[in-house]
Formats: structure tokens, C-alpha cells, sequence
């Protein structure tokens, strides 16, 4: 019977395992009655193996969650950047119509002192014309 490569390392490594287990001693050997039995392989499994795959399983599963969570959190901080750049984009936005509005207030206002100084000045106009009529008929 001949094993590949894989399998002799595969091997190897869970020797070491069980051996480690075992306090690196041949005379407390794990015996079958107390390992775990697989009833759909019909294989015995040695605690250490068994701990083993326990532990990785846990390990990939916080694996996942953390994952999870990591680009559930992404998620999160770029909604909130989002939010953000939008709350950024209104308030400049504001800001320009508020500007906006100023600049178009001053025009207006501007616009109103022009009309108020044309109507002085066309008050003042007629002033001095109705002052012109008064002293030619005086005169004459």
C-alpha cells in the first residue's frame, strides 16, 4: 500500500499531534475506549485531533464574523462619510445661495439708492427749473 506525499505529511502532522497530546509519551498512549468515535466514518478520532478541529472550526467561524463585521463596519463609515459629503455639499450649497442672496440683496439695495438718488436729483431738477420759471416772470 502506498501513500502520497500528502497523505505521509498529513499523517506526520497529526502523529505529532496526538504524541504532543500524549505528554510526548509512547506508555500513556490515548487508547480507542477513550477517544471519540465517528459513526459516519466508523474511524476513531484522538481528543487531540478532535480539540483541534474544534478549535480551527471556532477560528474560521470568528474568521467569518470578523469579516463580517469589518465590511459591515466599512459599510457603515461610508454611509457616514456619505452622509457627511452630502451634509458638506448642502451646507455649501446653503452657504453659495446665502452668498447668493446677499450679492443679489446689495444689488438691490444698490438698485433702490440709484432710484432714491435719480428721484432726489429729478426732484432737485424740477426745484431749481420751478425756481428758473419764478425769477424769468419776476423779471418780466
Amino acid at each position: 500500500m502506498w501513500s502520497t506525499l500528502k497523505e505521509i505529511q498529513y499523517a506526520s502532522k497529526r502523529n505529532i499531534l496526538e504524541f504532543s497530546y500524549d505528554s510526548w509519551n509512547w506508555r500513556k498512549a490515548t487508547e480507542e475506549v477513550d477517544m471519540y468515535y465517528n459513526t459516519s466514518t466508523g474511524k476513531y478520532i484522538h481528543p487531540a485531533v478532535h480539540e483541534f478541529k474544534l478549535r480551527q472550526k471556532q477560528y474560521l467561524q470568528q474568521q467569518q464574523y470578523n469579516r463580517y463585521h469589518t465590511n459591515s463596519h466599512n459599510n457603515q463609515v461610508g454611509v457616514h462619510q456619505q452622509e457627511k459629503q452630502d451634509q458638506e455639499q448642502a451646507q455649501h450649497q446653503e452657504e453659495s445661495h446665502h452668498h447668493h442672496q446677499v450679492v443679489d440683496d446689495d444689488e438691490q439695495e444698490q438698485v433702490e439708492q440709484e432710484q432714491h438718488q435719480q428721484q432726489e436729483n429729478q426732484q432737485h431738477d424740477d426745484d431749481e427749473a420751478a425756481d428758473d420759471d419764478r425769477k424769468a416772470e419776476a423779471s418780466s
